[in-house]
């Protein structure tokens, strides 16, 4: 029996651990069924707060309004509006204008005298000695609440006092800018005078250049006709022989001499003496200067544009002159007028056998006549 009850109450006992056993899950059931509830009434509060927050307009920076949010532009002086400066969005609606007037009031006294009323209230308050509790309650709320605004009403202050400065830093910026516009303007202008003062001066001196080149043009024409007939007239008088030539001659010292030719002739036995180029005939020298002709006879006139001697050169060009040339000169009686002796070699008015080649002779002239003498025409003279 001792055996059996010993039986029993162990059984008794696990029939009381049994028992006990299903209470801890119970436990967890409810720890857990709270902790649900709680997070689903703060889930439900932050909603409806965040809720509220967004129908009162208030900004969230886990939201955006309208779409990509976008920082604020701000724009000066811009041409659909009179507005100073413009602040706006890019997805806002309309932009908001600041007006900024030359002239606008000092409001920084009527800050000071509110700032002023403020701390006296905010005193008034402090020293208020209230019985009833919730008296002063209401005293500390309006106390801090005084302290705040007067921390917004000093703050409203010294903006304003910037905005003052920074309008009047930005009215000297574009008085300068409008200033330095104006120097621009007067710059441009005074250099668009100066420009066209020039271009009409540059077009009268190229209207000049034209006219003076248009008159050597003329000028050269009208010598080379001149030397032309000047040649023909020499041609035909002499182109049947028959004359003599004498030429005088003076230095810078007043010195004079001559030289004589019995018998001269331009072109003669010549059909067209101009394509012929005028060829010289002279012979039987007499006189004081020497001869410097002789060697020229039977030789073209040659002239700068008209190259008729035997020279790689043209001698016309390179001695300065217009003369029955050969190789080149002995004479150059149509050479540079430079004055006496001169540094340059045989291109002034030359006649080599008298001065030599480095002087230029004074005076010169060349003058012809009929022969006196028939018996001194040359052969091949026409009667």
């Amino acid at each position: 029996m001792m055996l059996n009850d010993r039986w029993t109450i162990m059984n008794n006992s696990n029939s009381e651990l049994d028992s006990k056993h299903p209470n801890k899950p119970k436990k967890c059931c409810r720890f857990l069924l709270w902790t649900a509830v709680v997070v689903i009434g703060m889930g439900t509060v932050i909603m409806a707060t965040v809720t509220i927050l967004y129908l009162t307009q208030y900004p969230l920076p886990f939201i955006s309004r309208g779409g990509i949010s976008s920082s604020p532009v701000i724009l000066t002086n811009p041409k659909e509006s009179g507005a100073l400066v413009t602040v706006s969005r890019v997805t806002a609606g309309e932009p908001i204008n600041i007006f900024l007037d030359a002239n606008c009031p000092d409001f920084s006294e009527n800050f000071l005298r509110w700032e002023a009323l403020q701390s006296s209230l905010l005193r008034t308050l402090t020293n208020h000695n209230a019985d009833d509790w919730q008296e002063r309650g209401l005293a500390q709320k309006l106390t801090e609440d005084l302290k705040v605004l007067i921390g917004h009403a000093h703050n409203l202050r010294l903006e304003a006092d910037s905005l003052k400065r920074g309008q009047g830093v930005l009215e000297q910026r574009l008085d300068g800018l409008q200033s330095e516009q104006n120097r621009i303007i007067q710059v441009m202008s005074d250099s668009h005078s100066r420009v066209l003062k020039v271009a009409a001066g540059f077009s009268d001196s190229l209207l000049n250049l034209q006219r003076e080149t248009d008159s050597l043009r003329t000028l050269k024409s009208e010598m080379h006709r001149d030397g032309n007939r000047g040649l023909q007239r020499i041609y035909s008088l002499t182109k049947s022989g028959g004359y003599e030539l004498r030429i005088d001659m003076a230095d810078f010292d007043n010195t004079t001499a001559f030289a004589h030719y019995a018998d001269f002739s331009v072109g003669r036995d010549s059909v067209n003496p101009e394509e012929d180029g005028y060829p010289l005939t002279v012979d039987q020298y007499s006189g004081s200067a020497g001869d410097s002709l002789l060697k020229h006879s039977g030789m073209r006139f040659t002239t700068k544009d008209r190259d008729h001697d035997q020279s790689e050169n043209n001698c016309a060009a390179y001695y300065q002159g217009a003369w029955w040339y050969r190789n080149c000169h002995t004479s150059n009686l149509n050479g540079q007028y430079l004055r006496g002796g001169h540094a340059s070699y045989a291109d002034g008015v030359e006649w080599s056998s008298w001065t030599g080649w480095q002087y230029s002779l004074r005076f010169t002239e060349m003058k012809i006549r009929p022969n006196p003498k028939p018996e001194f025409r040359s052969p091949g003279s026409r009667s």
